[in-house]
């Protein structure tokens, strides 16, 4: 079974004007300077017939963006890395570019441990 297939690990909500995303997987990573850039996040989401689709969201981190181990302790962003997994809150406002974009609020790298 590939990562998406019938897993259901990766999971969606929305709160007022937040969404977020568990278990999204990293699949490019940006920074100029470790603090602010972009992830490019894909996750699944089912369709009709239990279809299976790969969705992609390119997160803007900016100098608010909380970043954070899955222990609640802060981390840069060169420290997530692609093939790893986050969970992401983001803001609903997301343009309608190929790949969508939003600004993200908070990033947990699910991070191996020691």
């Amino acid at each position: 079974m590939n990562y998406y297939g019938t897993d259901s690990r990766v999971t969606t909500a929305q709160r007022n004007n937040i969404m977020r995303i568990d278990n999204a997987l990293v699949e490019e990573v940006f920074t100029p300077n470790s603090r602010t850039g972009y992830i490019l996040i894909s996750y699944a989401v089912q369709g009709e017939n239990d279809m299976i689709f790969s969705q992609f969201l390119k997160l803007n981190v900016g100098w608010e963006t909380i970043l954070e181990n899955q222990f609640g302790e802060s981390i840069s962003l060169c420290i997530i890395v692609k093939g790893m997994l986050v969970n992401a809150e983001f803001s609903t406002y997301i343009t309608q570019s190929d790949p969508p974009q939003s600004n993200a609020i908070r990033i947990v790298a699910q991070m191996k441990e020691p």
